[in-house]
């Protein structure tokens, strides 16, 4: 019983981090993914690393054909608590470049890469405290911040709060739509729309 809690209990609980339905978003969901895996690494690494490879192994697998297509990475670049706290590699900004290609034109993909390198290296609007601190006080939601920092890079500005904005499941509108189901029946089928609402 042990083994089973310690295995899947990290996973319980990021799934149900991304089952919310209005606090994750795009932004946060590779950082508690990564969360989820240092969680399984001090769990198990040391104790049995056979069945930690194991499980990483399929849940990274898995992981993998849910990001395939998505903006995930894309908005995990654009969360500025990943790059206050981590900063951005190179895979995640060719990551960022491959969504700016296939979300927007060439010429609005080019303004938001160069503005992007602002973003990257904290100057301008992302240079002082107050962004930093804000960034990573968990309190401001990433659209919010890009609507108070991202002044100097406005085609930026604007994806960055588009993407950001997405939440990480359509749980909230599942569970929108059965309510719905219940309200609007075979029974109740000519109740008007204002009624409905």
């Amino acid at each position: 019983m042990q083994y089973v809690l310690e295995d899947v209990e990290p996973l319980y609980v990021f799934l149900r981090f991304a089952d919310q339905d209005k606090v994750p978003t795009l932004g946060e969901v590779l950082v508690q993914y990564q969360n989820t895996k240092q969680t399984y690494a001090a769990n198990l690494s040391q104790k049995n690393p056979t069945r930690f490879e194991h499980i990483m192994e399929i849940i990274d697998r898995r992981m993998s054909t849910v990001m395939l297509g998505t903006y995930v990475q894309g908005a995990c670049v654009l969360n500025p608590m990943v790059n206050y706290t981590m900063g951005t590699t190179d895979s995640l900004m060719t990551n960022l470049r491959k969504y700016l290609e296939r979300m927007c034109d060439t010429n609005t993909a080019a303004a938001a890469l160069q503005e992007a390198v602002f973003f990257k290296q904290k100057r301008g609007d992302f240079a002082g405290e107050l962004a930093r601190r804000m960034a990573t006080d968990h309190a401001t939601s990433p659209a919010s911040w890009w609507s108070m920092f991202g002044n100097d890079t406005p085609t930026l500005q604007r994806l960055a709060m588009k993407l950001l904005s997405q939440c990480a499941s359509s749980s909230g509108c599942e569970r929108n739509w059965s309510t719905f189901a219940f309200i609007h029946t075979k029974l109740r089928n000519r109740l008007g729309h204002k009624k409905l609402h």
